[in-house]
């Protein structure tokens, strides 16, 4: 009987789920933007390197500030998630 009322929960569940996704089919799909960021221990400061015969420069928190705060200007939309690792 217990086997019975769960598997007839579970059907509600999924049914109503399906229902859910079809009334929800006309929105328009969202994109979000993962910024990631990790191993910056080594890097605390800009360097400069050599990649296909131009000098770039990589590296450095205040890059990394900078981004943060054009991202709270809104300069990259809204739809935006910083993320530090650890390590």
């Amino acid at each position: 009987m217990k086997k019975r009322i769960i598997s007839f929960l579970l059907l509600c569940i999924l049914s109503a789920g399906l229902v859910y996704g079809y009334a929800k089919a006309d929105m328009v799909p969202a994109s979000v933007d993962v910024m990631f960021v990790h191993d910056t221990h080594s890097h605390l400061n800009e360097f400069a390197t050599v990649e296909d015969g131009k000098t770039q420069t990589l590296g450095g928190f205040s890059k990394i500030k900078t981004l943060m705060k054009d991202m709270e200007k809104g300069k990259f939309g809204i739809n935006n998630v910083l993320v530090f690792a650890k390590g």
